[in-house]
């Protein structure tokens, strides 16, 4: 046979075994990509001596196929029809092409990436790449140069390393360009371009959490709730613990009402910040939501992070309240009364908790004792009166009811003296006084009361209620001497009729009085348990008109 034959067979044979041979390529599974891929064209690789070719050859047919197999996000386009589309475009030598020969290829290829490839050999085996990437999306020309060597599993593994980390370099820095281009226009509030460009970057990184982040804000803020949830959702299943995004899924459940998944992310960021307000704000939405026991312990870790927490002390200790537990709410309360002692809706609760638990004596002992350290203190002389009422009217002993009356009295008299503007003292003892039918003295307290603070609504109450008082006490009057006008003849007849009369008009002054009292604290107060009260009042002096009408 002829040896030049001969020669030729064992290159082909070689070849073909270099070309067939399985290269190891990973062990590891590869991943799924479901985004859009970028599709990468190779224009012919140049072997610019003839030790190169056998190399570029192998590259060409059988190495950078392989290491693409191992990328999905990318797509390898056909070399042979990438090298016949470059023939056909009248381009012979990759090195004669600048920037818009390169633009143009791509656009007629129709890749994203566009790479130009030269090889020269080195020494010892070594081969030296120089590559050109343009990209275009960014119409961006990058250099970058690499080894390679003749041993197949080497030269595989220095592509995978030293070729796709670059590639994946240029692409991933090309996607940040997008995305800050997406963020320009969500900031100049471009909305429709702002939800093209995110989604755009999505199908080139389906891993992107910024553009899921920054879609979901746009959509919000064109109120597309459902597609701002989809979108920051899928952002907090990338990344469970970045705030930014829960914070931002929360709005969307807040705006859209969506009272159990927000408790659930609210109850997930309270328990990563260890923040006691977000624990409050836990409580109050299982609350809303019916969840007692869920409500009690989001209140119970708020203050086990913050022990001195205010708006949680109040929140919890007005809860324990309203759910009967007179009992814990009472250390709530008490610690709330130090923290604000005039809040007389705290000092009330607080009164009514004690008692509740069969503890007022306890309260008022706890109260005697702040008023003997500190004999100033208003809210402490305040709240013991207060107790001492409540006693006095859950007694049905007549002396009890008076002593502790009295005992109220004089601690609203001490209060007087140390705080003599304070509109609440005045309030407390018309109370008193009108409990015991001293109507002149309830009517001047309460006078004295608006006086300090017309805002007040009880003292118009107390004024209603000596008023119909004095009504009623005409109307009996007239209703006496019209029965004894009508047995009386000549002058006496006809002085009891006068007498009847101004008793009937007295009367109905008195009431119309009463019902403008009414009338007075209801333009005062929104609480609907107060306005439910005073309207069925100003109903029954309503009647009370009529009859005497």
């Amino acid at each position: 046979m002829n040896p030049r034959i001969l020669i030729a067979l064992t290159i082909a044979m070689l070849l073909f075994a270099c070309t067939t041979t399985v290269v190891q390529t990973t062990t590891e599974p590869i991943p799924e990509f479901h985004g859009t891929p970028t599709k990468v064209a190779f224009l012919p690789i140049k072997a610019n001596d003839s030790s190169s070719r056998n190399i570029v050859k192998l590259m060409t047919v059988r190495d950078l196929d392989l290491v693409f197999q191992t990328h999905p996000k990318y797509e390898l386009m056909d070399m042979e029809e990438v090298a016949r589309l470059f023939k056909e475009a009248g381009h012979r030598n990759v090195d004669d092409l600048d920037k818009e020969d390169m633009k143009e290829l791509a656009e007629t290829i129709g890749a994203d990436l566009l790479i130009k490839t030269t090889m020269n050999s080195g020494s010892q085996g070594v081969f030296n790449v120089n590559s050109q990437f343009y990209s275009i999306r960014s119409d961006e020309l990058k250099q970058h140069s690499y080894d390679v060597v003749t041993h197949k599993d080497h030269r595989y593994k220095m592509l995978q390393e030293n070729l796709m980390p670059e590639i994946d370099s240029f692409v991933s820095s090309e996607v940040d360009k997008l995305l800050n281009s997406a963020i320009q226009n969500y900031v100049m509030e471009k909305h429709e371009d702002a939800v093209e460009g995110f989604k755009y970057v999505i199908s080139l990184d389906p891993d992107k959490l910024d553009a899921y982040y920054y879609l979901g804000c746009t959509y919000q803020k064109m109120e597309d709730y459902a597609q701002a949830e989809e979108y920051l959702s899928q952002a907090v299943e990338l990344k469970p613990d970045d705030e930014r995004c829960l914070l931002a899924l929360n709005d969307i459940y807040e705006a859209t009402d969506q009272k159990v998944k927000r408790v659930a992310l609210m109850e997930k960021i309270a328990a990563k910040r260890e923040d006691e307000e977000i624990w409050l704000v836990v409580g109050n939405i299982y609350d809303e939501l019916g969840d007692k026991v869920k409500a009690k312990e989001a209140f119970e870790q708020s203050l086990s992070i913050d022990p001195n927490f205010t708006q949680t002390i109040i929140r919890y200790g007005f809860w324990l309240y309203e759910e009967e537990e007179y009992a814990d709410a009472i250390p709530m309360l008490e610690h709330a009364a130090e923290l604000f002692p005039d809040n007389e809706l705290v000092s009330d609760r607080l009164g009514v908790s004690y008692f509740k638990a069969n503890r007022i004596a306890e309260a008022i002992e706890r109260y005697e004792n702040i008023i003997a350290n500190d004999a100033n203190n208003v809210q402490a002389l305040l709240t013991v009166a207060g107790l001492y009422r409540t006693q006095a009217n859950e007694s049905n002993d007549s002396k009890v009811v008076a002593d502790n009356n009295s005992k109220a009295i004089a601690s609203l008299n001490k209060a007087k003296a140390v705080d003599p503007d304070n509109a609440m003292v005045y309030l407390n003892l018309a109370a008193i006084y009108f409990s015991q039918k001293k109507n002149n003295d309830a009517e001047s307290n309460a006078n004295l009361a608006l006086a300090k603070n017309p805002s007040l609504y009880q003292p118009y109450l107390i004024l209603s209620g000596v008023n119909q008082t004095k009504g009623a006490d005409q109307y009996s009057r007239f209703v006496d001497l019209e029965k004894q006008a009508a047995k009386a003849v000549g002058r006496k007849a006809d002085q009891l009729k006068k007498d009847r009369e101004a008793a009937k008009a007295s009367a109905l002054n008195f009431l119309r009085t009463a019902r403008t009292n009414l009338e007075s604290a209801r333009s005062r107060t929104t609480d609907a348990q107060a306005l439910r009260d005073i309207n069925n009042r100003i109903n029954g002096i309503n009647n009370m008109i009529n009859q005497v009408q």
